[in-house]
């Protein structure tokens, strides 16, 4: 038992905690009187969240969290860790915070039952909406983070509508990659079109002895190479492309036989 580095747990009177999560009581169980001599208090062990003590005032019950108890008394405070040069501001939702990186998170009190500290702020997790734009739910209702960045870091002096990602990456909300835009100059920028055009393409990529060839769509010769009906279509082997247009961009021919296991 050790009974070293105790302090008073505040508005209960008689009760003692150390930084192991240890608790004590100066009364006595029967009168609730105190007495010259502590006990340790048994804790209740539950499946989630942790320890739980009674604490008893004003001949009232209360259950407490062990951890939360060593957390707040002993003030052991997690500093919530900021990339570098990045840098916060409020959104229009209570106690929702969006950074120049894209992270957003939110004020509170939340509690690491592992090692029994606390941190005053919460990283909220983002989700694909489904084409590849990171979304987070706030008050039941869907947010772009995008939006949310440029909302917050941008000016947007010109009531434009829409919110560019520069180098087309939808998921990368960097600050320094969005504008805000017309939705004709959103639609029309960079390679949206051609990305529409093989979005709605039924791509092939064929491997030849020197060199790989990929196309939007397969004729009739390279439709019957992919079927087995034919050995071969311009001396190239045919599959159907298994990535979209953007990965297309990325393509390094570094290694034929390891494209050729990706598109199995």
């Amino acid at each position: 038992m050790e009974t070293t580095n105790l302090k008073a747990i505040p508005d209960f009177d008689g009760y003692l905690i150390n930084e192991n999560g240890q608790v004590f009581s100066l009364k006595n169980d029967a009168a609730n009187q105190f007495s010259n001599g502590m006990h340790e208090l048994k804790q209740l062990k539950r499946k989630y969240g942790g320890p739980v003590v009674s604490l008893t005032r004003n001949g009232n019950v209360y259950q407490k969290k062990v951890t939360r108890l060593v957390a707040n008394i002993f003030n052991r405070k997690k500093i919530f860790e900021n990339k570098p040069n990045e840098k916060w501001k409020k959104t229009k939702f209570s106690c929702i915070e969006i950074s120049n990186f894209g992270r957003i998170r939110k004020q509170g009190d939340y509690y690491d039952d592992s090692d029994m500290t606390y941190c005053k702020y919460k990283e909220l997790q983002t989700f694909d909406n489904g084409h590849g734009y990171k979304a987070i739910n706030i008050n039941g209702k869907q947010q772009y983070v995008h939006r949310l960045v440029a909302t917050a870091f941008i000016p947007n002096l010109n009531d434009l509508p829409a919110v560019n990602h520069k180098d087309e990456n939808k998921s990368n909300n960097n600050v320094d990659n969005l504008e805000w835009c017309t939705a004709k100059y959103n639609v029309n920028y960079g390679t949206y079109k051609k990305r529409v055009s093989w979005s709605k393409s039924k791509p092939v990529i064929g491997f030849g002895k020197t060199k790989v060839s990929i196309l939007k769509h397969a004729d009739n010769a390279i439709r019957n190479n992919i079927k087995g009906i034919s050995r071969s279509s311009r001396k190239m082997k045919w599959r159907f492309l298994k990535f979209d247009f953007n990965g297309l961009k990325k393509l390094k021919l570094t290694n034929v036989e390891e494209l050729e296991k990706q598109n199995d």
